[in-house]
Formats: structure tokens, C-alpha cells, sequence
């Protein structure tokens, strides 16, 4: 039998999980958390000693071989959060009747690239990848359902905060770049650097998650953006940067052919600096009650002190 006041948290180890997994359990919920066992648990200071039940299965493998129904069985949850949403089709369809919301991640990326900005929960243009691109549609699927459980997307922006290296000015999380930045090395950006990205803590997107949870009836059906109150421009993220790491970084600004040449960048990399990421969170403030507690420049400045931490920078 189910327990309604019990979640499954599939990818509850990562940047997001890190501040979900918490976040839930001090919040009255008997959380499970699916993992293959590479990762360990967050070595944060609210991890310790916490309350929560480790699956080792692997996400993969339990959709290749149609595990998921006796899994969920088991575990007795009335809601499953899909974090890694791979296969999000799969363990939808794979939910006994006592599990009644599931909450998928997807990605603000996945509208395609912007024709409004703000951006908000709507298909926007077309998208480069297939990989989000098939998740987007397997998600929009979902949402359109009829039967099973009630569905809910949650729409990260670019996350950012503890846990996980920050996007750099080359849309990578490299730590080589981040070195770089950190003694002053030049910084080579696209004609002007004007194209927007959206930073966003995790906690914050972790709590986007822990209100959709909290507050099935408004969420279901329905998409959320998970960002911050504002995005700022790669120029902006150059400086904030360099009031971070204590130096001037110099900025060259170049036009494409020097970029290309210069950076060499991936695909991915390139969409950065061609489509802007800014999110409109309008539907999770008005439906959730959601107010971010960090800004770009804090969730930046969260993650490099992380980072040093680590002995990374």
C-alpha cells in the first residue's frame, strides 16, 4: 500500500538532489532515492545523518528489462520525481495506481531557441538536439495524457550553486577554464557578449521540484520554469567572474569566423552564445508560490567557493 506522504526520487544524488533530497525529508517525507551506486551521497553538511532509503539500480537497466513496475511496487511511493528523465515514458506507464503525480525534469532548452523574453512555457522554436528534443516531446506527451498519474515538467534554467562546476563564458563547466579566469587569462566572446544566460542555484531549482510536490493540484498538467529572477548577458557573467576570482579578466569580442577559429567550439557550446536562455517564472511564483533565494551573481559566487573547497580553483 502506498504511503501518501512518500516520494521516489530517481537521480536523488545529483546537483538537484543534493538540496531536494533534504529539502522533502525535513519537510515530513519518507524519501527513496534510486542510484547505480556510482555516485555517493552529497558530502553536504544537511546530509548528515539523514533520513532516506538508497535503491542501488540502475536507471538504464531497469528500463531495458521492464523492472520498473515491481520496483515501484516495492517501494510504496504516492509520488516519483524523474530527475535523470531518460526514459520518463517508461516509468510512467510502469506506475501502480497508488502513485498519483509524477514530476520530470526537462530543461528551459528544451523550447528551442527563444522568440519571446522573457521566456515561458511554450514551444518556441525549433531545437537543435535530439536528445532534449525527444525528451520535449516524450514530455509534452505526458502532460496530454489522460489516464495514469498527473504529470508535471520542471523547466531548469542554467544551474549553478554547490555541487557541480558553473557554466564558464565558453557555455562549458570546465575547471581548465575557470583556472584560467581565476589568473586573469583573456576571455574571447562573440561580437558583444549581449546574448543572455540564466544562472540559477540548484536550491532554488530544488525547490520548484519540492513545491510541485507539495501542491499537486496546481501543478499538474502543467509545465514550470525553474530559474532565477533575472538572467544576465555572457559580458555581465565575464565581470561577475572576475569580481569573484578578484582580477580583471579582459574581454575580446571577435565575430563568429574568429570564434569558430579561436574557441573552436562544440555545437552545444555554439547554442550558447546563440539563443538566449531567460526564463519566465511567472506560472511557478503565481501557481507554486515560488520566490528564488539566490540571484545569478550569488548562485555563481556559491559555486566557485564550492569549487575552492574542493581545491578545484
Amino acid at each position: 500500500m502506498a504511503n501518501n506522504h512518500s516520494v521516489l526520487i530517481i537521480g536523488g544524488y545529483g546537483h538537484i538532489g543534493r538540496f531536494l533530497v533534504p529539502r522533502l525529508v525535513h519537510s515530513g517525507w519518507q524519501v527513496s532515492v534510486v542510484s547505480r551506486g556510482k555516485q555517493p551521497a552529497p558530502d553536504a553538511e544537511a546530509w548528515g545523518n539523514l533520513s532516506h532509503r538508497h535503491i542501488d539500480a540502475d536507471y538504464q537497466d531497469l528500463t531495458a528489462t521492464h523492472q520498473w513496475s515491481s520496483l515501484l511496487k516495492d517501494v510504496g511511493a504516492s509520488v516519483v520525481i524523474d530527475i535523470l528523465a531518460r526514459h520518463a515514458p517508461a516509468v510512467v506507464q510502469a506506475c501502480p495506481a497508488e502513485v498519483n503525480h509524477v514530476v520530470v525534469c526537462g530543461s528551459v532548452w528544451m523550447y528551442g531557441a527563444p522568440q519571446q523574453i522573457p521566456t515561458p512555457e511554450r514551444t518556441q522554436g525549433p531545437f537543435p538536439f535530439e536528445f532534449y528534443r525527444s525528451r520535449y516531446q516524450h514530455l509534452q506527451e505526458l502532460l496530454a495524457g489522460k489516464n495514469g498519474p498527473a504529470i508535471t515538467g520542471v523547466m531548469p534554467s542554467n544551474i549553478a550553486g554547490p555541487g557541480k562546476v558553473p557554466i564558464d563564458p565558453y557555455g562549458t563547466r570546465e575547471v581548465a577554464v575557470h583556472r584560467a579566469m581565476a589568473s586573469g587569462r583573456e576571455i574571447v566572446l562573440p561580437y558583444d557578449g549581449l546574448i543572455l544566460i540564466g544562472p540559477t542555484d540548484a536550491e532554488d531549482v530544488a525547490e520548484v521540484f519540492a513545491l510541485a510536490v507539495e501542491k499537486p493540484d496546481q501543478a499538474a498538467s502543467r509545465m514550470f520554469n525553474a530559474a532565477a529572477a533575472y538572467a544576465m548577458t555572457y559580458a555581465s557573467l565575464v565581470t561577475t567572474y572576475s569580481r569573484i576570482y578578484g582580477v580583471e579578466i579582459p574581454v575580446r569580442s571577435v565575430e563568429w569566423d574568429e570564434f569558430d577559429l579561436v574557441v573552436r567550439p562544440t555545437p552545444d557550446q555554439r547554442y550558447h552564445h546563440e539563443a538566449h536562455m531567460c526564463a519566465d517564472i511567472t506560472a511557478a511564483r503565481r501557481s507554486l508560490g515560488y520566490e528564488p533565494k539566490y540571484t545569478p551573481e550569488t548562485a555563481l559566487q556559491r559555486a566557485v567557493e564550492w569549487m575552492r573547497s574542493k581545491e578545484m580553483v
